[in-house]
C-alpha cells in the first residue's frame, strides 16, 4: 500500500500570512474619494502616496486591495481628501500602489 503525503505547509502559509492583515475595512474610516486625474484640475496638490502590497500569487489582490486601502489613511492623515490612482497595466505584477493626493 502506498501513503501519499500531502504538504499543508503553503496552505499553512498562506493562512497565516492572510491571518496576520489588519481587518482593511478598519484602515480607511476617513472619508477620502478616489477620482479620476480629470477631475482634480481644480484640486490642491497634497501629497505623493506609495505602499508596497506585500502579498503575491494567489493572494496579490487582497494585498492590492490592502495598499490601496492603507494609501487613502495615509491621505486623510495628511489633509488630502481626494486621491488619484496611478495606472496599474492589467496582468502586469504589481510591486508598488502609487497615488497622488488632493485637497477638493
Amino acid at each position: 500500500m502506498r501513503t501519499h503525503r500531502i504538504s499543508l505547509l503553503p496552505l499553512v502559509l498562506a493562512t497565516t500570512v492572510a491571518g496576520c492583515m489588519d481587518d482593511m475595512s478598519s484602515i480607511s474610516s476617513a472619508p477620502v474619494r478616489v477620482a479620476q486625474a480629470s477631475e482634480v484640475t481644480q484640486c490642491r496638490y497634497v501629497l505623493n502616496l506609495n505602499d508596497t502590497p506585500g502579498l503575491y500569487g494567489q493572494l496579490a489582490t487582497q494585498g492590492q486591495d490592502y495598499a490601496r486601502k492603507a494609501i487613502l489613511d495615509q491621505a486623510a492623515q495628511s489633509g488630502a481628501n481626494t486621491v488619484v490612482f496611478d495606472k496599474v497595466e492589467p496582468g502586469s505584477m504589481v510591486t508598488e500602489i502609487t497615488a497622488t493626493g488632493y485637497r477638493c
